[in-house]
């Protein structure tokens, strides 16, 4: 009785346990990134990138710090229309680095102009 129990035991786990290190294999497979691909920012092939692309542009604009200051006008002359816009910020998603999340660059306003940019898991 004891042994047909562990069996039993046995085959439970492996069948809960089976799919879930499959799915967590597969999702280590495709987040891992060793190098991000990127490309210089502009504001044409920013605007012409749909939210899939933009990641490869988004590193080139931080560090070139072409937002700093700016009104929140200006800041979407040169990256368009914002996928969220309130008072206080802008947001444009970013493609997933990963199936399980997704990023976005948020843009904080301070009177109406650009305060502070980073990117953010959603």
């Amino acid at each position: 009785m004891r042994r047909a129990w562990r069996i039993r035991l046995i085959v439970a786990t492996t069948i809960v346990a089976l799919p879930v290190a499959v799915f967590v294999a597969v999702e280590l497979v495709m987040c891992a990134e060793p190098k991000r691909e990127e490309r210089p920012f502009s504001a044409e092939a920013w605007q012409g990138a749909d939210r899939d692309t933009r990641y490869l542009y988004v590193e080139d604009l931080i560090r070139s710090k072409k937002l700093n200051g700016l009104s929140a006008e200006e800041a979407k002359a040169l990256l368009g229309p914002p996928d969220h816009e309130t008072g206080e910020g802008l947001r444009y998603k970013l493609k997933p680095f990963c199936r399980m999340d997704s990023w976005n660059l948020d843009i904080e306003l301070d009177n109406g102009r650009v305060k502070s940019y980073e990117t953010r898991p959603d």
